[in-house]
């Protein structure tokens, strides 16, 4: 640790003194840095016009390289690539540690302006409570740090309680101790401030702390600013790296479902956090609805489901527009789940919102289990994350309507179908919930309850091209007219297969009259060669054919159905699929 801050101390006085070395040089061209000692000597030369500042400076240096015996060339290549290794706290806490060391000082405070320019915050610092820390924000123009700010000229005060220039500077506590504040100055802008008070031991600071404070600052903000442009940089790299996944989701599945399980999983990859959550706003305007997570419970999930916007720091973030991260949520009176956050484990957030076409379309929230103040880098990449990520769900969720628009229209023509026979009414809807039960009863994925609901809901959809007489046909059927029956799977596959959103949901429509022995139609395919949701399917539409009224007969009574399910097990259908709905069916008495 102590060589490397004597190595960080050498860079920060180093740079300020190459420019004057080179601009001077020319009067001094016989002399060579070949060694360490001419280095130092003709330093000495430069600043010898600089009363004590500059010889203590060389002091410092000479002390430094000499009993740490650092080669100059080895100063040089480290500049090169250090700050560029170092995220920005672990820079600012550098900056504050080696100026503590050259100034000498007790207490070292670094506070950057925020993006509006009009408030500083401690962002680190030595000497200072946590409570001082977190809760200090001191507005542009008021009191020390302010002035400093807004003039960006370098205050210097012997003895703060004196001062009477500025509010609570008459505390006992700051009685015969002396404050340097300096702004940090880049590129003709004030992007901080950064302050010492009193040297060790009672010290007073001098003109040559001062002058020694300010070559600090200069060098401290420029490396401040590389570090924030590399790290926008690198932001915008891992941002568009998920992007890159996201997208090819998108372009694949165009599942809205799915796309947000990966936006949720990226996000806490590159936020190194383990819980995550996206909100989406409703269409009516009103209410954010948790949509997708990953680390919080079903419990959590329940209380937290809706808000309304302005409510809680989501709703606000959605209202407003900006993030916000909150420190300890016990604490936050803005967040209105503290008692389900305290049962979750988390004890902070960040929450930044989604904005597409500059409308505010949700919120990314990510939490951490442990008290974690989230810094500006943090705030940068994740806001950056959503701004990336805002395409690829408005594409989704237009495909997503899309797809519901499609899959209306198909569902009239399914109703219209059952229209024309009274018999069947509600046949589809029936089919569609007992399969959903069989399916979460064997434990099938979410996906493949979602693709039940489409092939349920449309597994006859191929009647359309049946005559209605033959449809509506009171008796039984002759050869050829249940030839064309037979025709329905094949016709509904063909009706359904154009459509992109319905791509997998094919064959399900197809081979939901095949029977387990392979003796069904339209292909003769048997056992684990049929689509287990076609097993399913054809379960769950042959119980409610049998309990159904028809012209030639009367329903069944569920017993009498099931006991034919259990007598065709293994032959027409698949007997592990019958046990699981003759389960279901015994839960519902």
């Amino acid at each position: 640790m102590e060589k490397n801050i004597i190595i960080l101390i050498l860079l920060l006085i180093i740079c300020s003194l190459v420019y004057l070395i080179l601009r001077e040089r020319k009067k001094y061209k016989t002399t060579r840095l070949s060694s360490l000692e001419s280095f130092i000597d003709l330093s000495e030369k430069v600043v010898s016009g600089i009363p004590q500042a500059g010889q203590e400076l060389i002091n410092v240096l000479r002390k430094a390289m000499v009993e740490q015996k650092i080669p100059l060339s080895a100063i040089f290549d480290i500049s090169k690539g250090f700050i560029s290794q170092m995220n920005l706290k672990e820079l600012l806490d550098l900056i504050v540690d080696v100026t503590l060391k050259i100034m000498n000082a007790e207490i070292c405070s670094l506070m950057l302006l925020n993006d509006e320019k009009s408030e500083l915050r401690i962002y680190s610092s030595r000497g200072l409570t946590d409570d001082i820390i977190n809760n200090t924000v001191i507005k542009v123009g008021e009191g020390i740090s302010g002035y400093v700010a807004k003039t960006g000229k370098p205050l210097f005060i012997e003895d703060i309680s004196k001062e009477k220039k500025f509010k609570r500077t008459d505390n006992p506590i700051y009685k015969g101790k002396s404050l340097i504040s300096v702004p940090l100055i880049v590129k003709d802008e004030i992007i901080g401030v950064i302050n010492v008070t009193s040297k060790v031991k009672g010290e007073k600071f001098t003109n040559d702390d001062l002058y020694a404070l300010m070559v600090i600052a200069t060098q401290a903000a420029i490396a401040i600013d590389n570090s924030r442009m590399y790290k926008e940089l690198e932001n915008k790299l891992k941002a568009v790296t998920s992007i890159l996944e996201i997208s090819r989701a998108v372009i694949s599945s165009m599942d809205l479902n799915k796309v947000l399980e990966l936006i949720v999983e990226k996000a806490n990859e590159i936020m190194k956090t383990s819980i995550c959550s996206i909100r989406l706003l409703e269409e009516d305007n009103e209410t954010l609805v948790l949509r997708a997570s990953i680390g919080l419970s079903d419990e959590y999930i329940s209380k937290v489901k809706r808000i309304k916007v302005g409510d809680s720091v989501a709703g606000i973030v959605l209202k407003e527009g900006k993030p916000i991260s909150v420190y300890s949520i016990k604490n936050e009176p803005k967040y209105i789940f503290t008692e389900a956050a305290a049962k979750e484990g988390i004890n902070s957030l960040l929450c930044v919102p989604i904005v597409s076409k500059e409308k505010i379309i949700g919120v990314i929230t990510v939490y951490k289990n442990e008290v974690h103040n989230f810094s500006d880098d943090e705030i940068d990449l994740l806001s950056t994350f959503a701004a990336e990520v805002a395409v690829a769900i408005e594409n989704a969720k237009l495909y997503e309507n899309l797809n519901r628009s499609y899959f209306e229209t198909i569902q009239t023509l399914a109703l219209a179908i059952e229209a024309r026979d009274p018999y069947t009414r509600g046949h589809s809807d029936r089919v569609t919930q007992y399969a959903i039960d069989i399916a979460k009863e064997l434990g099938l994925s979410e996906e493949n309850i979602n693709a039940i609901k489409y092939a349920g809901k449309l597994h006859d959809i191929g009647k359309i091209a049946v005559r209605d007489e033959i449809l509506s046909k009171p008796g039984p059927l002759t050869p050829s007219e249940r030839a064309e029956i037979k025709l329905h799977p094949e016709k509904g596959a063909e009706i359904v297969e154009p459509l992109e959103f319905m791509k997998g949901i094919t064959s399900y429509i197809r081979y939901h009259h095949e029977r387990y022995d392979g003796g069904g139609y339209p292909d003769g395919i048997k056992k684990e060669d049929i689509p287990l949701i076609d097993r399913i399917l054809a379960v769950a539409d042959s119980f409610d054919a049998m309990t159904s009224s028809r012209p030639y007969r009367k329903p069944l009574t569920v017993e009498e159905a099931i006991s034919e399910l259990e007598k065709n097990a293994g032959t027409q259908f698949d007997p592990t699929v019958v046990s699981a709905f003759k389960k279901i069916l015994s839960y519902k008495k």
